[in-house]
């Protein structure tokens, strides 16, 4: 199983993930609950493609997160 070895990490992750995805939430739920150090950012009307459909919020997360 992944999340015994998710747990065992001990690095700070980010994630970063769009509310209008059609893929399931309970997959981003639980590998947010099972990293120890996650961060999670939620952009609201985004979809799958955070990159391409807002770029200038997905640049914005990643920057805070590492500034």
């Amino acid at each position: 199983m992944l999340i015994p070895q998710c747990q065992a990490l001990r690095v700070p992750t980010l994630i970063v993930d769009g509310a209008q995805d059609i893929r399931p939430r309970w997959a981003v739920d639980s590998l947010a609950a099972a990293l120890p150090f996650a961060s999670r950012v939620e952009l609201a009307d985004v979809g799958h493609v955070l990159w391409l459909e807002a770029p200038d919020e997905f640049r914005a997360a990643l920057l805070a997160y590492l500034c």
